[in-house]
């Protein structure tokens, strides 16, 4: 299973000033993204629940109590 969406539009803060960033998700498994910033190397795994709220965030913040 492998779907994409690419977003033309995102935020990136620098200098505080907002930045268009290029992003793309690919799904990878049921509950996994991969995350790629194609304006960037940076890329993530995301994991999701079965609502798509986001449960891990490799490196940004991960969920630690959940409803």
């Amino acid at each position: 299973m492998s779907t994409a969406f690419l977003f033309d539009f995102s935020a990136e803060i620098v200098d505080y000033q907002l930045k268009p960033v290029k992003q793309l998700y690919s799904r990878k498994k049921k509950d996994e993204y991969l995350y790629d910033n194609l304006d960037t190397v940076f890329t993530s795994s995301v994991t999701v629940d079965q609502k798509g709220i986001v449960k891990s965030y490799p490196g940004l913040f991960e969920l630690v109590l959940e409803d």
